[in-house]
């Protein structure tokens, strides 16, 4: 089992069975978000539990925003 939370504390959560394959963005909007690379991995909400979910808004985004351009060349989703 995998458990983490928000820097607060207000949401934590616990993962059951395997993580997927991560994923790392080096784009210069994670670098300025997170302060380094973003890492994450895919989850099935069937094996997540979460903790605090009241103060969870749930979104999908499938693209990036129009209001800034990614230049470093490696291949992006169409719009």
């Amino acid at each position: 089992m995998h458990k983490g939370s928000c820097l607060c504390a207000a949401i934590k959560f616990e993962v059951t069975g395997k993580l997927g394959a991560p994923d790392a963005c080096h784009c210069v909007q994670c670098r300025k978000w997170t302060g380094h690379f973003l890492a994450s991995t895919d989850v099935q909400r069937s094996n997540l539990a979460i903790h605090g979910s009241e103060n969870i808004t749930w979104y999908q985004s499938s693209e990036k925003g129009d209001y800034y351009e990614i230049t470093d060349g490696l291949p992006q989703n169409e719009h």
